[in-house]
């Protein structure tokens, strides 16, 4: 009889985080361990250097538990977190001998850089055309420069954009990062 498989197939293939870390010493304290998924992704290198793991030995496969490590994600320090996802199975041990070309590959990336924009961003040509009508409607004088927005940037940790405050030149949408 054949077999008929139900559901989507899995995309992670491998063990988890703490399946790796309970077979070694000190649950694997400074050792390094990456996701497959992110290798698979991104050129520079993304891993963790393991701070502590608590593997819940009660769990069936012992696939739960809790982990902090220090994040280095496409090349890029994060500095020491939690591990949320170690329970997915896409994790691989770095070996003792190969974690030197990981740690230069990471020494090696350069740091992000900082994209510099303007502050102010023009409005779409449609937008424009309406308020240049309303403006000739109500018999108002207008400028060019009422037809420019304020531009707002969301900070966040991936982020490295910075409005720059000091320019009066305009930009155009198909300009504008």
């Amino acid at each position: 009889m054949p077999v008929k498989y139900i559901g989507r197939e899995s995309f992670f293939h491998g063990k988890s985080l703490f399946q790796i870390a309970r077979n070694l010493k000190n649950f694997g304290e400074g050792r390094l361990v990456y996701r497959v998924s992110f290798s698979k992704r991104y050129e520079e290198p993304s891993y963790y250097r393991l701070t502590s793991v608590k593997p819940d030995m009660n769990a069936k496969g012992y696939c739960k538990g809790t982990a902090a490590g220090e994040k280095i994600f496409r090349g890029e320090n994060f500095g020491i977190c939690n591990i949320d996802v170690g329970s997915k199975l896409d994790w691989r041990l770095i070996p003792k001998e190969e974690e030197h070309i990981w740690l230069d590959a990471a020494a090696k990336c350069s740091s992000k850089t900082v994209k510099v924009i303007p502050d102010k961003l023009e409005l779409p040509p449609l937008m424009k055309k309406l308020f240049m009508e309303d403006y000739d409607v109500h018999e108002l004088d207008y400028d060019g420069s009422t037809f420019q927005v304020e531009r707002v940037i969301n900070k966040d940790k991936f982020n490295h954009a910075v409005i720059n405050r000091t320019s009066t030149e305009t930009v155009t949408q198909d300009s504008a990062v």
